[in-house]
Formats: structure tokens, C-alpha cells, sequence
């Protein structure tokens, strides 16, 4: 009986001796090493920007994750706004018909043609058509050119539209009764990973003035003190300041200048040195 007793606590012994013994042990003596995930990066995706719609029925520019960042980012695109919105973040949504197919498209003299399915039909009117254009438009496609069946369409939803392209705007707001009269400027407002492009209506201003007062007020960097000048195509923004630009303030400014004025380069000077300096014109 004592016998039986000692044998039941050996076993007992080494049970919990082998339970105690950590899994990596057991990993190197079956020539199993385990991976070390200490260097592993935390988040390896990447992200493609597309335009959709806010809560606020605005038409914005978000990030969307992405496993990798396919050779063809049209289709790419297509498909984040269409069979796979599912991806797009809480509180957004897409202006067009998750169904509508991209059938087949091309690129020539800076026009991109879609030819799509007729769900299309069904999308948000003037919604869809400037998340297309604030989508795919970029420094090779300066315009779309949509297509139902090889058709060029220029009616979606009751809304009707001769070119799709950022010049049309988007996100109206108007500072002035009198539309006639009126100059519009779209100022692309970068913040956080959300890009809002807006058109205002306006008049009595000069276009450099208006859209560098608006560049500023939105930026949030307290600056009012500043003058600027136009030298051979050349736009020189002195501050009498030697404030720290954020890379907001530099991407607001970049992309409101490129879709509205024809200069070269631009720089940005505080009082003894260059804060920024952009170069605009392609080089050949």
C-alpha cells in the first residue's frame, strides 16, 4: 500500500514538473526554435486614398488599409468604392451603387474612360461624379470620361454634367448672393488623414489673395502676418515668423495651388531662412 502511495506522488511530481516547464524549452529540444516577433512591424499595410462621403453629406478623401498596393490602382480604387466599400471606415460611405462593375477602361491624352455597368444609374448624382473625380484625377488624368456600353453618359441620377474633373469643385459654399459676378476657388484642406476639398463662391478679391487668406485661416498656425509676390511664375510667401510648417499646412498648400494657379515653384521664407520650397513645373 505505501509502495502504491509513493508511486501515485511520484508521478504527481513529475506531472506538475513538466507542466511547469516553459513551451519555448520544449520547442529547443525538438530543434523547434520560435519565431522572435520583437522587430516584427506592428502595422504593415498600406493605404490608397479614395473621395467619399462624410455624416455631413461632404465629399472627403480617407485613407483605406490595404494588404498591398495592387500595379493596377484603378481597379484598385474601383473596387474600394464599389464590391468592396465594406472596407471604407465607420462614418463614411461611398457615393456610388456597391454593384456597378468597371467592365473595362483606358488612359490616352490624359483621359481617363470608364466604361462601367448601369448600376452606375442608381448612384448619388453629383456625389458620385466628384468622388470619380476627386478619386482618380492626378497629375496623368486630368479628366474622366464615363461610359455605359461604350455610350459616353453625362446624366447619373437626374444630375447632368458635361466634364468630370476637380475644376468643376465640390462642397459649394457660397460667400456671395451675386453668382454672376462671382469668382470660385477650391481650397483642399488636408487634417489628420482627411482631405476636404471645398469651392467657394466669391467677389472683390484677387484669386492669390482669397485662396492664401483661406490657406491660413485654416491652418491653424495663428498666422496673419505675411506678404507674397509673383516673380516669373515664381509664388515667394514671406512670414515674419520662423514658425515650424505641418506637414497639413504644406499638403493644404501644395494641392490648393496646383488645382488653382499656373506657377512653377513656390517657396515659403520666415525671417532668415526658407521654411518650404516646392517645384511645380515638370522637368524634362
Amino acid at each position: 500500500m505505501k509502495k502504491k502511495i509513493i508511486l501515485i506522488i511520484c508521478v504527481l511530481a513529475i506531472l506538475i514538473t513538466l507542466i511547469c516547464i516553459p513551451k519555448t524549452t520544449y520547442q529547443k529540444w525538438f530543434g523547434k526554435t520560435p519565431q522572435d516577433t520583437t522587430n516584427l512591424p506592428t502595422d504593415s499595410k498600406e493605404y490608397l486614398t479614395i473621395f467619399v462621403v462624410n455624416e455631413d453629406n461632404k465629399l472627403v478623401g480617407v485613407k483605406i488599409p490595404v494588404t498591398k498596393i495592387e500595379e493596377d490602382q484603378i481597379k484598385q480604387k474601383w473596387d474600394l468604392l464599389t464590391s468592396q466599400m465594406n472596407k471604407i471606415p465607420t462614418g463614411y460611405s461611398s457615393p456610388i451603387t456597391p454593384s456597378t462593375v468597371l467592365n473595362e477602361y483606358s488612359l490616352e491624352d490624359n483621359k481617363l474612360v470608364l466604361n462601367v455597368s448601369e448600376d452606375i444609374n442608381r448612384s448619388s448624382g453629383r456625389l458620385a461624379i466628384e468622388s470619380l473625380a476627386w478619386t482618380f484625377c492626378n497629375d496623368e488624368v486630368k479628366e474622366i470620361v464615363l461610359k455605359i456600353n461604350d455610350d459616353v453618359v453625362n446624366l447619373i441620377n437626374d444630375y447632368k454634367f458635361t466634364k468630370i474633373t476637380k475644376e468643376m469643385g465640390t462642397n459649394f459654399t457660397y460667400e456671395t448672393a451675386y453668382l454672376f459676378e462671382a469668382n470660385y476657388t477650391t481650397i483642399v484642406f488636408y487634417e489628420n488623414d482627411v482631405i476636404l476639398p471645398v469651392t467657394y463662391f466669391y467677389v472683390g478679391s484677387n484669386e492669390y489673395d482669397y485662396m492664401l487668406a483661406k490657406v491660413f485661416a485654416g491652418s491653424k498656425l495663428a498666422i496673419t502676418d505675411y506678404t507674397y509676390e509673383v516673380d516669373a511664375q515664381n509664388l515667394v510667401i514671406q512670414i515674419n515668423d520662423n514658425i515650424v510648417l505641418s506637414d497639413d499646412f504644406k499638403q493644404t498648400m501644395e494641392e490648393t495651388i496646383k488645382l488653382n494657379l499656373d506657377i512653377d515653384a513656390m517657396s515659403i521664407n520666415g525671417v532668415d531662412k526658407v521654411l518650404y520650397e516646392k517645384t511645380f513645373a515638370t522637368v524634362n
